[in-house]
């Protein structure tokens, strides 16, 4: 059986390469360990000819394309060539987009199977085993996460030098999935979720040590890629611990909320390598964050930012812009504030995720939506009072690393 896994090609790269170590190559090594014959075409990070990707789509029995939300219509595109290649060959489509919106690819006659939730590989392996017996486009992994396997980009068959280019010599793994918050904006708890409850795991701290003592001779810097890192204290504790102990320490990085920090977290991740924490703050209006279920107040992060500060720990502010309601007072004043904490911090602009899906369950046409996430367009109008050259300067402000 010979599988190929396609990410489509994308006008640009963003300043990560997670979902491409992690989604992508992950998943791959996954699938590779029962199925040998598997190769990866990923067009967003190497230019391949017409010529090459035909010749893999020939042959293929399946095409397994992570599909987003910004490359869906790229995506589909190359899919009809796959079809019009070889009529024997079966579509797969997996990531964010296909989870978001699974109806609406349903009604694609060049997707096959549609995996509705985040277990990638678990929905990969129902299709490949009861393909016949499963007529369905859309598939919902019936497995829990909680036993997921946890793969390894380091033994795929992904272009990691790439990524590795890409990512300024940053690995990137995925060191846990799900959320057990809420928070409006997000999209952890569309594709990490079962019926009422939520779905969360971390991946073995044994595992996780394998990884960095494997790649720190070649790596400059580590990306732990989780939702809420410190959410288990006891889980970080430990793998700081042993991180120090079996010399792995490596400079490295991930992301959390202020509500799930103490000093002796802080502590402990500053001796174990961490270089610097992103705090999800989106915002210092209270009203706002109120408003996307952040369940925090702006006092409360500035108290556990200068906590951080004092313990030695670099910080930067992940801000979100055009929230709805969101004025251009509000996010002045904010970027006001988190200047004065003297931190680095970002914008990302707002994307309706979590009303792009609900349109999806209600079975409605989400064509038009899809524009909203071109990544070559952007909602300045979204916010009151913000013309489009202040958007643009607070979203790329000259001279941004990330």
């Amino acid at each position: 059986m010979k599988i190929v896994f396609l990410y489509p090609p994308s006008p640009y790269l963003n300043h990560s390469m997670f979902k491409h170590y992690t989604y992508f190559a992950e998943t791959i090594e996954i699938i590779s360990r029962k199925y040998k014959d598997v190769c990866a075409l990923d067009c967003a990070v190497e230019m391949k000819s017409r010529n090459e990707i035909y010749e893999k789509f020939r042959d293929a029995d399946f095409l397994i394309t992570m599909i987003e939300p910004y490359n869906i219509r790229i995506a589909t595109e190359l899919m009809e060539v796959c079809k019009s290649i070889s009529k024997s060959s079966k579509t797969i489509v997996y990531g964010t987009a296909a989870t978001l919106i699974p109806n609406y690819l349903s009604t694609y006659d060049s997707i096959d199977y549609v995996i509705a939730n985040g277990e990638f590989a678990e929905g990969i392996f129902q299709i490949l085993h009861h393909v016949a017996d499963d007529p369905d486009k859309i598939l919902f992994p019936r497995s829990s996460v909680k036993e997921r396997r946890w793969g390894c980009s380091l033994d795929s068959c992904a272009p990691l030098e790439r990524y590795k280019r890409w990512g300024k010599g940053m690995f990137e793994f995925t060191v846990q999935v799900g959320c057990p918050f809420n928070c409006t904006f997000c999209s952890e708890k569309v594709l990490f979720r079962q019926s009422e409850d939520f779905i969360y795991a971390q991946r073995p701290v044994n595992e996780s040590i394998a990884i960095l003592k494997r790649i720190k001779d070649e790596y400059d810097s580590v990306y732990f890629s989780a939702t809420t890192f410190t959410y288990d204290r006891e889980w970080v504790l430990e793998l700081c611990r042993r991180m120090t102990e079996e010399n792995c320490v490596i400079p490295w990085r991930s992301d959390t909320r202020v509500d799930c920090l103490d000093v002796e977290l802080v502590q402990g991740m500053r001796e174990a390598g961490l270089k610097q924490l992103s705090l999800g703050i989106e915002s210092l209006e209270d009203d706002v964050l109120r408003r996307v279920n952040k369940r925090q107040t702006s006092s409360e992060i500035m108290e556990t930012i200068q906590m951080c500060k004092e313990n030695g720990v670099g910080v930067k502010a992940l801000l979100i812009l055009g929230i709805p309601g969101q004025t251009a007072e509000d996010v002045f004043h904010t970027q006001k504030m988190v200047e004065e904490l003297g931190i680095p911090y970002r914008w990302k602009e707002y994307s309706p995720i979590r009303e792009l899906h609900y349109k999806d369950l209600q079975e409605c046409d989400v064509s038009r939506e899809l524009d909203k996430f071109s990544r070559n367009t952007f909602l300045a109008s979204s916010i009151k009072g913000l013309s489009t050259e202040q958007y643009m300067d607070l979203l790329f402000p000259k001279g941004y690393i990330r």
